[in-house]
């Protein structure tokens, strides 16, 4: 065993040095990147595709590589491991919510105009949400048909409030809405999603069929 833990340290010294040197052999000098200067730290902070696209510092790197000169702070600002903690411990305060705009409605788009690929994209995004909240009781493996339903409906009901803001706005507050929608008796379902009755009241068909969801 202690023929073992020495070998590990030379193993381990033998591979810091081959970091500290170069290929030339001399020593190379290494710098502390602050947390704001780290390019890989830009997604965890949330970042839409838009601001991606335009943040310097994810396609150029820290600006001091960028000069010939590197110019180094005399101010020792490494983080110990009582920040780490302090941060994590705010972060555990936080609640991730998914929420979806015109924006990302559009980012969406760009990547597939599949229904079906786009439910399963909210479906893992609301995945990642649930195990980044709770690492106790994480989701795994494929797809369920609860999470397809929810994406499902988040979609529907996320949709209608963007092509039918005004509507939704008056029935969340106990109004009908102007206009010839009004003829079809609109309303919100237990799961907020907009639908209007139909013809059919009185048939054995299904919920869906007889109070159609209002997509036009």
């Amino acid at each position: 065993m202690l023929m073992k833990m020495k070998m590990m340290m030379l193993l381990m010294k033998k591979k810091m040095m081959m970091l500290l040197m170069g290929d030339e052999g001399f020593l190379l000098a290494w710098h502390h990147v602050k947390t704001s200067e780290k390019p890989a730290d830009i997604i965890s902070r949330g970042m839409t595709p838009q601001q991606l696209r335009d943040d310097s510092l994810w396609w150029n790197g820290p600006q001091f590589l960028q000069q010939v000169t590197v110019e180094l702070s005399d101010t020792d600002d490494i983080p110990t491991d009582d920040d780490y903690l302090h941060e994590l411990k705010r972060e555990s305060d936080k609640t991730l919510v998914l929420s979806l705009d015109s924006t990302f409605l559009d980012s969406l788009l760009s990547i597939s105009n599949n229904y079906s690929k786009l439910i399963r994209v909210v479906s893992f995004l609301f995945r990642f949400a649930n195990n980044s909240r709770n690492s106790n009781s994480k989701l795994d493996g494929p797809l369920t048909t609860m999470e397809l339903q929810r994406a499902k409906l988040f979609l529907m009901k996320s949709v209608q409030k963007i092509a039918f803001q005004n509507f939704v706005k008056f029935l969340l507050q106990g109004k009908q809405p102007a206009g010839k929608i009004k003829n079809l008796n609109p309303f919100l379902d237990e799961n907020g999603i907009l639908r209007v009755e139909g013809r059919i009241q009185n048939s054995s068909v299904n919920f869906d069929q007889k109070q159609p969801i209002n997509s036009a």
